[in-house]
């Protein structure tokens, strides 16, 4: 009853309302404006209140009155002192006042002060009095005056919260969103947003309505019905389209004037460069004006730290670039010059070797743009002799040819005094890149050596190449049915794509990385004497295939608990399913484990055949009957499946199954003659005229003693008077249509 939320001190509840700290009221009142409080109810009037709160989850917050104040507690991790508590209070003072405002009658509870722990006495409050009228001016008495109704409860406490909304303006002169959520009206997004109504703040809550209304109407949302004797809104109307059009005047002679002010900056070209220069050991940051034909090193770190400031509007989009890498060096107090040995070098550096448009404001100590040839650098191995000698590696250009001095390595790029090399990836730990790497021959000649040396890309020389025993690797697709989550009735079907060595001693899975090695069988260490026989295996893992586009297809998510692609299991499961098995190249092995296997048996094949029944005079249920090859399956399987018509159905444990009739061309062309198609046939019966079923079609399917029977109704349909055929009818009938 609306009684229990009437609060005998009320004024307590809104003191502990403010015994909370701001950023927690501030949350609370989002809360409660989101209609986040759900579900208030009373166990003891004036006393004992409950609410479950919608956040990040469902709270139950519980709030207690006594001789001590007001007290809460709730399920959230805080458990008192939140946002939820604020959130409830707030929602029962808003049933508080809508049980004023319908002048309750009923007598109310207070409890007696009573020491914690003991159980509080009660006293009678004498019963509320009527409704007093409402006050001069206000909306509520506007709507007495053209209304022939009395208010609902409802409509009144829309008028106690309007109420409450035009005190405030009087006081702050503002009108958030959030007060349109407190109205009832759905707020835009942001609910802080300051709505601007009014050239002033309105003069009673009549006008204030009409402000309101008129902002609601240029939004799409419709009024309040009780509302529209009142919500004329041609006394406003135009006063508020003159005062938005001049503050769209001003503002845009505001914006005017500051375009004029600056218009020098505004015109003037991008007549500001800069170059990279790459030295021996350090890179250097150089600029020009327009005036100036010459760039320049920065004079002092002042003129390098304020550039952004002076300059940075005036610079192109290549020099921007530039700018951009250095700009946080400048901001950080630091001078225009990168050393090759400081940290974030690579960082800064790889963007700019990687952008093709910088490549002109890239130089060398020679001031030229860096030379980029086309072909990359490669290494050069030179076999060992025997196992006392060293195998040598070398960094050499495309041609064999020696590179000159390197200054630099970031990633793939190789830096010397003029020219910018691409190449292989370094390990700057084991490779120098200027000088001949020796690799002694009982350490190369490895396991671990070949790994080292294919993930170079180096050609093996024949030394190596008669002790490699070449092992091939080959994919497969692994698939099975696991639950969603422990206890869970739904289902996903989990992917798995696989690599194998034939010899078994290397297992790969492929992941949102691409192929890693889940386990391999290493052999022990050789002993010296076994050292010439120790074999070395490549694996041969060119034929493994990119696996991406496959989970992508099927639609599939990386699960990294199941360490495997999911794929929820629905009703159209198959049709998703099965288009992607097809759609797999043959090079590539299934699995379907569980009920999944299904899918790689032939369909399920059946026989048809028709009986009928009579149905009354002259009609005859058809019957379809199915003799199925699976004679595993149930009357009931063989049932769901022919009702299926063609599609797939789920038969528990015994996985997907799908029905296809044996049925010839002839067969088909017999069905058709009776008005029949394959799509269409199902377990529930289907009724017949006798003429229909007459055709010589129905022969091939029905028992012989029941077409027979059909016949005999049929003779004798044909021996009373036939009609004329209607001149109307052009179409081309079948055989039991036109008899």
């Amino acid at each position: 009853m609306k009684d229990d939320f009437l609060l005998s001190e009320a004024e307590d509840a809104r003191e502990f309302l403010s015994s909370f700290p701001a950023a927690v009221r501030k949350r609370g009142e989002a809360y409660f404006a989101s209609a986040a409080v759900q579900n208030l109810r009373c166990e003891m009037p004036g006393q004992t209140y409950v609410a479950t709160v919608r956040g990040s989850q469902i709270y139950e917050t519980r709030l207690n009155y006594d001789d001590e104040g007001w007290a809460e507690t709730c399920t959230c991790p805080m458990e008192f002192g939140c946002k939820h508590a604020y959130a409830v209070m707030k929602a029962l003072l808003a049933a508080h006042e809508l049980a004023s405002s319908t002048g309750a009658t009923t007598a109310k509870v207070k409890p007696y002060a009573a020491k914690r722990g003991t159980t509080p006495n009660f006293a009678v409050v004498p019963a509320r009095a009527p409704t007093p009228p409402p006050p001069p001016g206000s909306l509520h008495e506007k709507l007495l005056g053209v209304m022939e109704r009395p208010l609902t409860a409802e409509e009144l406490g829309f008028l106690a919260r309007f109420n409450a909304l035009f005190r405030r303006i009087r006081v702050t002169g503002a009108v958030f969103a959030s007060d349109l959520t407190t109205l009832g009206f759905p707020a835009p997004a942001n609910t802080w947003d300051r709505i601007e109504l009014w050239p002033r703040p309105p003069l009673d809550e009549p006008e204030l309505w009409l402000y309101l209304a008129l902002y609601l109407e240029e939004q799409g949302r419709p009024l309040p019905e009780f509302l529209r004797p009142v919500s004329d809104l041609s006394p406003i109307r135009d006063n508020v389209q003159r005062w938005r059009r001049g503050r769209v005047v001003e503002r845009w002679r505001k914006m005017l004037e500051h375009a004029v002010v600056n218009e020098a900056i505004a015109v003037e070209e991008a007549n500001v460069d800069l170059r990279l220069r790459l030295g021996p050991k350090q890179a250097t940051l150089d600029w020009r004006h327009g005036e100036v034909n010459e760039f320049v090193p920065f004079k002092s770190v002042a003129l390098f730290r304020n550039f952004e400031q002076s300059h940075g509007a005036l610079l192109g989009s290549e020099a921007a670039m530039l700018w951009t890498a250095f700009r946080q060096r400048a901001d950080y107090g630091h001078d225009a010059t990168l050393t090759y040995t400081e940290g974030d070098c690579a960082k800064i550096l790889l963007p700019l070797l990687r952008q093709p448009l910088l490549a002109t404001r890239l130089v060398g100590e020679n001031l030229a743009p860096l030379q980029r040839p086309s072909e990359a650098l490669r290494w050069q191995l030179t076999a060992a002799q025997d196992d006392a000698d060293d195998y040598r590696l070398n960094l050499v250009q495309a041609d064999g040819s020696p590179v000159p001095s390197i200054v630099l390595v970031v990633a793939n790029f190789y830096l010397t005094a003029d020219t910018v090399f691409t190449g292989p990836p370094l390990d700057g730990r084991i490779l120098h890149p200027s000088q001949e790497n020796r690799i002694p021959a009982t350490a190369l000649e490895s396991r671990s050596g070949l790994r080292f040396l294919h993930a170079l890309k180096v050609p093996l020389p024949e030394r190596l190449e008669s002790r490699i025993r070449r092992v091939p690797v080959t994919a497969s697709v692994r698939c099975e049915l696991e639950e969603n989550h422990p206890g869970s009735d739904s289902e996903v079907c989990v992917v798995r794509f696989l690599a194998k060595a034939a010899d078994g001693s290397r297992s790969e899975q492929w992941g949102f990385r691409g192929w890693e090695v889940s386990s391999e069988r290493l052999p022990s260490a050789p002993t010296a004497k076994a050292k010439e026989s120790e074999d070395l295996v490549v694996f041969e893992r060119a034929g493994l295939p990119d696996c991406g586009p496959f989970a992508g297809t099927l639609g599939a998510k990386w699960d990294f608990q199941r360490h495997g692609w999911q794929l929820r299991v629905t009703k159209k499961f198959p049709e998703t399913f099965l288009p992607w098995l097809k759609s797999l190249p043959p090079t590539l092995a299934v699995e379907l484990r569980g009920e999944l296997a299904s899918f790689l048996q032939t369909h399920v094949s059946g026989e048809v055949k028709l009986e009928v029944n009579e149905a009354g005079m002259d009609w005859f249920d058809l019957q379809v009957v199915v003799n199925v090859s699976d004679t595993e399956l149930t009357p009931e399987e063989i049932k769901l499946l022919l009702n299926a018509k063609g599609k797939w159905v789920r038969l528990g444990t015994k996985g997907w199954r799908k029905l296809d009739f044996n049925l010839s061309e002839e067969d088909d062309a017999q069905l058709a003659r009776l008005g029949l198609t394959p799509r269409e046939l199902s377990a529930e019966p289907q009724r017949l005229h006798a003429l229909q079923l007459a055709d010589e079609a129905a022969k091939r399917f029905l028992p012989e003693e029941q077409f027979e029977r059909v016949q005999r109704r049929a003779r004798e349909l044909q021996t009373r008077v036939t009609p004329d055929i209607p001149s109307e009818i052009k179409a081309e009938l079948r055989p039991y249509q036109l008899e």
